[in-house]
């Protein structure tokens, strides 16, 4: 019997590659972002709607990045899909129809971004809550999916908040389901308006990434940069 070894052991989560490691180069715009005190500036970016799209659905899995866009990728995408719910998650708990994880995924890449309203997403697919509710903690527990928690400064009002669910690669939900804006519009910062006023004064800047080539003002710290921009920044 194998030691238990406690205290020996670190769980380190690796998540799929960026796209500056695709590009054999740093990843500094957080970085860049603070240290200029969110007074960046771009240069136009030649890449289109079309080149972040493959991008996109390229994702960060080193299989799927060294394999040619095409069927060959996407056989990969569903035979890893089909090993998710037949091996991995059936190694850590039994799930009764293999089919509604994966109508599951799918609705998760549908909705990516919005709110995981638990009840809501029970009756689109027609599962109880509670079989939900676990499905999510399989996908969770194998880094499948990201429950990305509401922002408060309050813990106890961020802990009780509604979150945001992802999925970990974005060629995995490209395959499911993907979307990508050539154009930015004032309502797309109301979230980052309405963070501001919370803040106040530690509020530094507000940043919207799309698929367009200029940087945009929207004034009162608020910028549309290119895409590109997460993985350019800093060069």
């Amino acid at each position: 019997m194998p030691d238990a070894l406690p205290g020996r052991t670190e769980t380190i989560e690796l998540w799929p590659l960026s796209q500056g490691e695709i590009d054999s180069a740093a990843d500094g715009f957080a970085d860049a972002v603070f240290r200029l005190d969110g007074n960046v500036r771009t240069l136009p970016c030649p890449l289109t709607r079309r080149d972040y799209v493959a991008r996109a659905l390229r994702g960060g899995y080193p299989e799927a990045v060294r394999r040619d866009p095409g069927r060959r990728r996407a056989r990969f995408f569903d035979s890893y899909v089909t090993d998710l719910v037949s091996r991995d998650v059936r190694q850590i708990s039994h799930i009764e129809h293999p089919a509604e994880m994966r109508r599951l995924l799918s609705m998760v890449a549908a909705r990516m971004g919005t709110l995981a309203v638990a009840q809501s997403m029970a009756n689109d697919i027609a599962l109880p809550r509670q079989t939900l509710s676990r499905y999510l903690d399989l996908l969770e527990l194998i880094f499948v999916i990201k429950r990305i928690p509401a922002w408060s400064s309050d813990l106890t009002t961020r802990a009780i908040s509604t979150s945001k669910l992802i999925l970990t690669d974005s060629g995995l939900g490209g395959r499911l389901m993907v979307k990508a804006a050539e154009t930015v519009r004032a309502a797309d910062f109301r979230g980052l308006r309405h963070l501001a006023n919370r803040l106040g004064g530690r509020f530094r800047a507000g940043i919207v990434l799309y698929a367009g080539e200029q940087q945009l003002s929207f004034g009162d710290g608020l910028t549309a940069l290119p895409m590109a921009a997460l993985w350019t920044l800093d060069r």
